[in-house]
């Protein structure tokens, strides 16, 4: 299987055992762009916590809600997505 195909078969399986905490590290990687957007879709309808890391703004900016930023051993919290983030983090 293509890494794509693996990123699929992992991400079906980890919806079909329906938990309610999912650690996400670059879950776009390797995703064409209708498997990506079928997974941005499923996980803004999940309804548990969701904490990934991620270098692809536009996904960061459709899911996330809350920013953490990691910066000079300190971690800042941003309450919005990371258009909020960009225009917030030197203030």
């Amino acid at each position: 299987m293509s890494g794509g195909e693996r990123k699929k078969n992992e991400l079906l399986h980890l919806f079909i055992l329906e938990p309610n905490f999912i650690i996400l590290d670059e879950p776009t990687n390797h995703l064409d762009i209708y498997t990506k957007e079928t997974l941005e879709e499923a996980l803004k309808d999940y309804n548990g916590t969701l904490l990934f890391v991620s270098h692809d703004r536009y996904f960061i900016n459709k899911l996330a809600n809350k920013i953490l930023y990691i910066n000079d051993n300190r971690i800042i919290e941003y309450n919005g997505n990371y258009n909020y983030f960009i225009e917030h983090k030197n203030h």
